[in-house]
C-alpha cells in the first residue's frame, strides 16, 4: 500500500536500473529540469513520462498513476477489508499522504473510516483524540456533502456515550443543513428527524419528542431500508400510545408489516412494553412481554435469557416485584445454561432484588453474593462501586451493621480510583 509520486517512481527506476540523469535525459531534456521532476517540483508532460518509461522499461500507466488515484485504490481496499490495527495504520499511511498533497476529500473519506470503526469497535479514546482533526479536514474540503457525514458521525458519537443533548444539537445540524440547502435526501431528513426524538426521550423532553413525532408521521415513508422503516414507524406508535393517542395501533399495525426478521420483532415488542407500563397499562404490556419471550423460544433461542433479564429489569424498575418473580427464575436457568457469565451475574442480581422487595433480606444476602463473585470477574470499578453500594444497603436492612460499613468503605475506596481516573 505504499505511495510514490511520479517523481520518486522515476528516480526509484533509475537508481535500480543503474543510469544517471544524463542517461535518460540526452539531449531530449535538460538534467536539471528531470531532477526538478524527480523531486516533485516541476509536473511532467505526458512525452517525459512515455519517454523515462522507455528508457527504464517501466509501464507508463504505473507513472501516470499520481499520489490521488493511488490513495483512492487504497481506500476501496482498506473499504474492503476488516478493520484492524494493521489497517488503521496503513490508514493513518494514506491520510499523511492525503494532507500532504491537499487531497482534503481523500482525507475526509479516510477520517470518516477511521471514525466510523472507531465507533463500531467502541474506541472512543482514540475518537476523542480525532475530533478536532475530524472538523479540520471537513472544514478544508469545502464540500456540503462531507459536512453532512460529519454531523451524522459526531452525533453517533455523542449518543453511543450518552450526551443525548449534544447527539441531538448535530442531529438537528443535519435537518437544517438538508432543508436550508434544498438536499433532495429525504431519507436522511427522516433519520436525523428520528435520531433526534430518539436523543429527546431519553432526555425525558417528552413535548419536544411528539413536535418531532408529528414531523415524523409526513416524512416516514421517504426511509429507504425496511427494517429502518419499520423501527421508526414502531416509534411513533409507541409515542403516540404514550400521549393518548387513538392511531397508536394503525403505525403498530404498519411497522410489523415491515419487519422481515424476528429479532426486530421481539425488540419492538420489547419497547412497547415498556411504554405501556409508563402509562399504567400493566396486564398489555406483560402480554407484549409473553409474546416476545414465545417469539425467542419458537425462533430466537439464542435470544432468549437477554430478552428474560429485560423483562425482568423492565418489572423490578417499574417496583412489579411479584411479576418479575414470575419470570426471573426462567431467567435465571437460561443464563446458568448458556455458561456467560455476564447474564449469571444479572440474573443473581435481580433474583435478590426481587427477594429483597419481597422482604426476604436474608434469603437475598446468597444471590447478592453470588452476583457479586461473578461480577467481580468483569465489572468495571464504577460498576463494582455500585454493587458495593446495594451490598451496603441490603446489610443496613438486616441490621448487620458491621456487614455495611465494610461494604460502603469498599464503595467509598473503589470511587476514589475510578474518580481519579475519569
Amino acid at each position: 500500500m505504499e505511495i510514490l509520486s511520479t517523481g520518486e517512481k522515476i528516480k526509484r527506476a533509475r537508481v535500480y536500473k543503474g543510469a544517471t540523469l544524463k542517461d535518460i535525459c540526452e539531449d531530449k531534456i535538460s538534467v536539471s529540469k528531470m531532477s526538478c521532476i524527480e523531486n516533485n517540483k516541476v509536473k511532467p508532460e505526458l512525452w517525459i513520462l512515455e519517454m523515462v518509461a522507455e528508457k527504464l522499461d517501466i509501464n507508463i500507466n504505473y507513472l501516470l498513476k499520481d499520489v490521488e488515484n493511488q490513495i483512492k485504490d487504497n481506500i476501496a481496499e482498506i473499504e474492503n477489508k476488516e478493520f484492524s490495527n494493521d489497517l488503521e495504520e496503513k490508514t493513518f499511511y494514506n491520510l499523511e499522504y492525503a494532507l500532504e498533497y491537499k487531497e482534503y476529500n481523500l482525507a475526509f473519506e479516510l477520517m470518516h473510516i477511521l471514525f466510523h470503526n472507531y465507533l463500531i469497535n467502541k474506541s472512543y479514546e482514540n475518537i476523542q483524540v480525532n475530533i478536532s482533526r475530524y472538523y479540520d479536514i471537513c472544514q478544508k474540503s469545502g464540500l456540503t456533502s462531507n459536512v453532512l457525514v460529519y454531523f451524522k458521525d459526531m452525533g453517533r458519537y455523542f449518543f453511543a456515550n450518552s450526551e443525548y443533548s449534544q447527539a441531538a444539537t448535530y442531529f438537528e445540524n443535519i435537518i437544517k443543513l438538508i432543508r436550508e440547502n434544498k438536499i433532495q435526501d429525504k431519507n436522511e431528513e427522516a433519520i436525523a428527524v428520528y435520531n433526534k426524538a430518539i436523543c429527546h426521550t431519553y432526555l425525558n423532553e417528552f413535548d419536544k419528542t411528539y413536535l418531532l413525532v408529528d414531523d415524523l408521521m409526513k416524512i416516514v415513508d421517504n426511509v429507504i431500508k425496511k427494517c429502518k422503516k419499520a423501527i421508526i414507524y414502531n416509534f411513533i406508535a409507541d409515542m403516540q400510545l404514550k400521549r393518548g393517542a387513538n392511531d397508536a395501533d394503525e403505525y403498530e399495525k404498519i411497522a410489523f408489516g415491515l419487519y422481515d426478521s424476528v429479532e426486530d420483532k421481539i425488540d419492538a415488542l420489547i419497547n412497547s412494553s415498556l411504554i405501556l407500563i409508563e402509562i399504567g397499562k400493566i396486564e398489555t404490556s406483560l402480554k407484549y412481554m409473553n409474546n416476545a419471550i414465545e417469539l425467542c423460544k419458537d425462533n430466537c433461542e439464542e435470544l432468549l435469557v437477554e430478552v428474560l433479564l429485560i423483562c425482568v429489569e423492565n418489572l423490578l424498575n417499574n417496583n412489579l416485584i411479584e411479576e418479575a418473580h414470575k419470570i426471573c427464575d426462567d431467567a435465571l436457568n437460561h443464563a446458568i445454561a448458556s455458561n456467560d457469565v455476564k447474564y449469571i451475574e444479572r440474573a443473581y442480581y435481580f433474583k435478590s432484588k426481587i427477594l429483597q422487595g419481597q422482604d426476604k433480606c436474608i434469603e437475598s444476602e446468597m444471590y447478592m453474593n453470588l452476583s457479586l463473585d461473578a461480577l467481580m470477574k468483569f465489572g468495571g470499578k464504577k460498576e463494582i462501586y455500585e454493587r458495593y453500594l446495594d451490598m451496603g444497603n441490603m446489610y443496613f436492612k438486616l441490621g448487620e451493621i458491621g456487614d455495611s460499613l465494610k461494604y460502603f468503605n469498599l464503595a467509598i475506596n473503589v470511587e476514589k480510583k475510578y474518580k481519579q481516573k475519569i
